[in-house]
């Protein structure tokens, strides 16, 4: 076996210790946003994002290791370096080929222990947006990212610049794909079969297969055209003109003497200069974007409205993250900045210089956006019955998210000196930045100012370090400067949100150390409760041997035979000084039974209409009573329900006679006992408020407050904030509803604290005069008025001491 020479040995440790950056760049970006997606707790319908960020991994590999391992050695010259070993050509692509893929490999590897430790079963972190079964779309994966890697090699070799390698890669990733769908719509035409996804699929594994060596084949032959002789002008012959031989024998004394420049200007020319085409191709995608997306919209030129419109999103974000990059790439990089600055130039004019290609750029695109947009929109005016079912994006909000994904991109490539690594880290990071801000500012409700200010910081950044950057000297506090930057574009949104919360209001400590202390004490007495049970007799009777019973006249004859009494369709277990649990189901049938027999009752008022009136009433009462007892404050609620429906009844016309029977003396007795109805409340809300103070640091998810749900509380309040202080809102509440109990004992006006009630829950803004707790919706003994209805997200305090309890 031949020993390996020590030149080739030394190379494989360059390429080694060449792509670990990538390596760890990789799995540091995946990682993060893997483990803050685990933080964030998607339950499974989201679980094809899991999958595309573990399975990104080996892809980001892939495409990043043919620019890193080529084009960054071009652009640096030390490929120069290389040619000079006693190496062969084949050697040294065979060598960066092979690290490149035992790095995929590892990348594959570390794939495979995230799907593991996921704990998920495989069928779930499949690439769900592939057709074919679990096995089959990992198959497939594997081998597009070994065909990504030499695509890549491939587009590098053949590429002078990492820009230009990527730009070539975009449409060899997915020139599979589209042989394949050409193909199977070819074959659907012809009638030979139905061009499934799945076909489309099978198709795109089989051509990408020999597409491998295909473009290691090719990766070869442009390596080898690379470090192939350069001809001289003399050499060119005929290709070249005589002006152009004459100039490159022409001796610097006989050369023109250029015009001077303004530096700013110069600069500027520099940099169109440097990489022209990029620029015409990025320029040239921006402006295509920018027209097609209306166009696309509003006309739906393309029946796959949602493919087209992600690819046109795609290519407006790709043109302008590379804008971006360009900035502080090519001729903006630390090495040749550094001529700049050894000849005197200012930070200041070198990093606008950088910027102005970029931004012109983008602003002309989003005029472009404009006025392509308004001309749809003058077309759809003429147009009668027209409507198109996507919505447009303004042009404010496609700036904010030009100037975002350019802000992060110059940012990322002015921090990471890698081109290869800051051209598709920038997009992945630009996308996260977008994603965050828009998040922060619909759930935190940021204003306008807080959000610039955070796309303003990356330009901040980079300008502040330009002079450190065109030195190339990256001391201690370049790197303070960027980490100060990271910190105030992500916690400046948290910051503002904390401050906008800042005057919440929340109960005084001293007073909750005396209310908790009061709410233990209640909260330790026994206070046996059951659940009101409703008897579904219906179900039990209509049903046989043989299943439901169908015939309707049967069915009819055993309806009705069943006793309408109470006891035959609800059950109140426990003795009488036990608590109920109220269920509104119940209560609702309860209620609407009764007065089914009083409306009986008016019309007939015999001596058996009255009696089946007088057990319902009776029923209530003994509901009502019971509901007392509870410790809930929900309970308390539905009890206060029933006592308006009972007082508003008696204080009808006609039931004066009833009122002066044994239960509607009862009635009239539960209602006149007003002490012990406020001695209930506020046990009740004491004892629930006791119990939420315990279980909410302990429980999962937000512990209701004595059966209350509390969670559609305080929706005035941005989302993020709304979680920060949900529960001094909830402590501030109770102190509001004990505040009422003691107002409407003494005989005080409540009508102030209810206006706090409202505030509290709905805002300041919120017009008190549609307020559940305003005094037009206050219940009275008014038959006519109408009462909210009980549903699962009542209005606690809403009927205390409303008219119907002081009349």
């Amino acid at each position: 076996m031949t020993a390996m020479s020590p030149s080739v040995r030394g190379l494989l440790w360059k390429e080694y210790r060449q792509t670990m950056p990538l390596v760890w760049m990789v799995i540091g970006v995946v990682g993060l946003l893997f483990l803050l997606y685990q933080m964030s707790g998607q339950s499974s319908p989201t679980r094809s994002l899991q999958g595309i960020l573990i399975l990104g991994l080996p892809a980001l590999f892939a495409v990043g290791a043919g620019p890193l391992l080529v084009s960054q050695e071009k652009e640096s010259r030390t490929m120069d370096w290389s040619a000079s070993l006693p190496i062969l050509v084949n050697q040294l692509f065979t060598t960066k080929f092979a690290v490149a893929l035992i790095g995929l490999m590892v990348m594959w590897l570390l794939t495979i222990i995230m799907v593991l430790s996921t704990g998920e079963p495989f069928q779930q972190i499949s690439p769900d947006w592939l057709p074919g079964t679990p096995v089959v779309n990992f198959s497939f994966w594997f081998a597009h990212t070994v065909y990504l890697l030499a695509s890549g090699m491939f587009a590098a070799w053949r590429c002078r610049t990492a820009f230009a390698a990527l730009l070539l890669l975009l449409p060899l990733a997915v020139l599979p794909f589209m042989a394949a769908s050409i193909g199977t719509w070819l074959w659907q035409q012809l009638g030979f079969g139905y061009g499934s996804p799945q076909r489309v699929l099978m198709t795109t594994f089989a051509i990408t297969i020999p597409m491998i060596p295909a473009m290691v084949v090719l990766g070869l032959r442009s390596a080898h055209q690379h470090f192939a002789p350069s001809k001289s002008a003399l050499e060119l012959g005929a290709k070249a003109s005589s002006t152009q031989v004459a100039n490159s024998l022409a001796s610097p004394s006989d050369m023109p003497s250029p015009k001077p420049l303004d530096a700013t200007l110069a600069l500027v020319w520099q940099s169109i200069h440097d990489q022209p085409r990029l620029l015409w191709i990025l320029g040239s995608g921006a402006v295509a974007a920018a027209i097609a997306l209306p166009l696309q919209i509003v006309l739906e030129l393309f029946s796959s409205q949602d493919s087209m419109l992600f690819i046109i999103a795609l290519l407006g974000t790709i043109s302008a993250s590379w804008l971006g990059v360009m900035a502080f790439a090519g001729d903006g990089n630390s090495l040749r900045m550094k001529f700049l600055a050894d000849r005197g130039v200012s930070p200041g004019r070198a990093w606008f210089s950088r910027h102005v290609i970029g931004v012109s750029i983008g602003c002309t695109a989003l005029l472009v956006f404009a006025a392509v947009q308004l001309a749809t929109a003058q077309w759809m005016a003429h147009q009668e019955g027209y409507y198109y079912g996507d919505a447009m994006p303004s042009l404010a909000f496609l700036s904010l998210v030009t100037a975002t994904v350019y802000a992060v991109s110059q940012w990322t490539s002015h921090v990471a000196r890698i081109l290869a690594a800051s051209a598709f880290l920038s997009l992945l990071l630009s996308i996260v930045s977008v994603i965050y801000l828009a998040t922060a500012f619909s759930s935190m409700r940021l204003p306008m100012g807080i959000v610039v200010f955070c796309i303003s910081v990356p330009m901040i950044a980079t300008w502040w370090t330009m002079r450190t950057h065109m030195e190339g000297t990256r001391r201690w506090p370049f790197w303070v400067a960027h980490a100060t930057a990271v910190m105030a574009f992500v916690l400046t949104p948290f910051a503002w949100a904390k401050w906008s919360v800042r005057d919440f209001p929340a109960m005084p400590a001293d007073q909750k150390e005396i209310l908790l202390t009061e709410a233990a004490q209640l909260a330790s007495m026994p206070s046996p409760a059951s659940n009101l049970m409703l008897v579904d007799r219906a179900t039990r009777e209509l049903t046989n041997e043989f299943g439901p019973i169908q015939k309707v006249d049967e069915k009819l004859k055993i309806m009705q035979s069943l006793s309408d009494t109470p006891e035959s369709w609800i059950q109140m277990p426990g003795e009488d000084d036990t608590g109920l649990f109220a269920d509104a189901a119940i209560v609702w049938k309860a209620i609407a039974t009764t007065e089914l027999h009083r409306l009986n009752y008016m019309k007939s008022p015999s001596s058996e209409a009255e009696t089946m009136l007088s057990q319902w009433m009776d029923c209530l009462t003994q509901m009502t009573r019971r509901l007392r007892i509870s410790p809930r404050w929900i309970d308390q609620e539905y009890a206060d329900r029933i006592e308006v429906y009972l007082a508003r009844r008696l204080a009808r016309e006609g039931m004066s006679e009833y009122a002066e029977s044994k239960s509607g003396k009862a009635v009239l007795a539960m209602l006149s006992d007003f002490q012990g109805r406020q001695d209930a409340r506020r046990r009740a809300v004491l004892v629930s408020w006791w119990k939420y103070t315990q279980h909410r640091r302990s429980s999962q998810g937000r512990p209701e407050l004595g059966g209350i749900n509390t969670t559609e509380w305080f929706e005035w309040v941005p989302m993020t904030q709304r979680a920060w202080v949900h529960d001094d809102g909830v402590d501030a509440f109770v102190a509001l509803a004990l505040q009422l109990i003691n107002q409407g004992q003494q005989g005080e006006s409540t009508l102030r604290t209810r206006q706090k009630m409202d505030s509290l829950l709905n805002g300041a803004e919120h017009s008190f005069s549609t307020s559940p707790y305003s005094d037009r919706l206050q219940p009275g003994l008014d038959p006519n008025q109408v009462s909210p209805k009980i549903h699962r997200y009542l209005v606690p305090c809403q009927r205390w001491f409303a008219p119907w309890e002081k009349q």
